[in-house]
């Protein structure tokens, strides 16, 4: 039988702001609003030990409050919208700067000057301030550090929007990888694009699959994966001859400003023309059918997740 529950008028007790909703047998209700992949930031950081990485992290979003008077936290749309823009402006297409990892070599107010010592060779870095997240206090990415900070920041510009929100927590994670899967971490910056992605320090952690005559390769796969890795993509015209013998130097205007980087030598992968996700896989396309000229060739790269481009040969 099924049985109707009606709760009494007393039981809604409205505020100036809110209205919460109290049962009177011993207990309230906690009221949780989330969206799952509100979006994803995709970022570059640097490791001691493996230098500049590119990252993606998957962003889920929960809310702790009241209702207001129309029986709602807030409009799914305001979070689609208002927040994920937030969580974009202070985190996504950014280098994240760890300060005790790094120097910064100039007092410059418009720009950063970032050496970087790596156990793979020396990296330095000159961008804009609006291309780097800059305030991390820790030797190292964590998966904590970056939630706590952001939870904490989002939290202010909920809280002056809408007071009813009590609390914040954001999830932040990695795309799963099955065992047959390959991904790798890289960077790299367009100079003709007019958002964020010229910025020269941006970066993704992507998969890649390789199939051969329709069969998927997990070797390939993962050799390129291996080989991408770690490594800056450059645009070939980008690149300053230097006398510099352990390292490249790639140089370009954007419409944010200069974009400078020394990189190790062997963390480079050149080629021509704008380093976008369509040319990275056509380039990798090419190399492959130089060697396996009787076979047709398909390759999807990702562009950090759900995103990217596929070349078929």
């Amino acid at each position: 039988m099924l049985h109707h529950f009606i709760c009494p008028a007393a039981a809604f007790i409205r505020g100036a702001h809110s209205a919460q909703i109290i049962i009177r047998y011993g207990y309230s209700i906690m009221f949780r609003l989330f969206v799952e992949q509100l979006t994803t930031v995709d970022f570059t950081y640097f490791d001691s030990d493996r230098g500049l990485l590119g990252q993606t992290y998957i962003v889920d979003v929960t809310l702790i409050g009241d209702l207001n008077p129309e029986y709602m936290m807030i409009d799914f749309g305001l979070i689609k919208k208002r927040l994920k823009s937030e969580i974009e402006l202070l985190l996504d297409h950014k280098f994240w700067l760890f300060k005790p990892a790094v120097k910064i070599e100039k007092n410059d107010p418009q720009n950063f000057h970032i050496q970087m010592n790596s156990k793979i060779g020396l990296y330095y870095l000159t961008c804009p301030k609006s291309a780097v997240f800059f305030d991390l206090s820790e030797r190292t990415l964590s998966l904590d550090l970056a939630k706590n900070h952001l939870e904490q920041q989002m939290l202010l510009f909920l809280q002056s929007k809408f007071p009813n929100i009590k609390a914040l927590e954001i999830d932040l994670y990695l795309e799963e990888q099955k065992s047959n899967e390959a991904f790798f971490q890289y960077c790299h910056g367009l100079k003709t694009h007019n958002g964020d992605c010229q910025r020269i320090a941006h970066g993704h952690r992507s998969k890649i699959q390789i199939w051969l005559d329709s069969n998927y390769s997990e070797v390939l796969s993962r050799e390129w994966a291996n080989f991408l890795d770690g490594r800056f993509i450059a645009n070939a015209e980008d690149e300053i001859v230097t006398q510099k013998t352990n390292s490249r130097v790639f140089q370009y205007e954007a419409p944010q400003g200069v974009f400078y980087l020394e990189v190790p030598s062997d963390r480079v992968w050149i080629i021509e023309g704008e380093t976008t996700i369509e040319n990275i896989t056509y380039n990798i396309a090419r190399y492959l059918l130089n060697n396996h000229k009787n076979k047709k060739i398909k390759i999807r790269t990702y562009e950090g997740t759900r995103k990217g481009a596929e070349v078929i040969l």
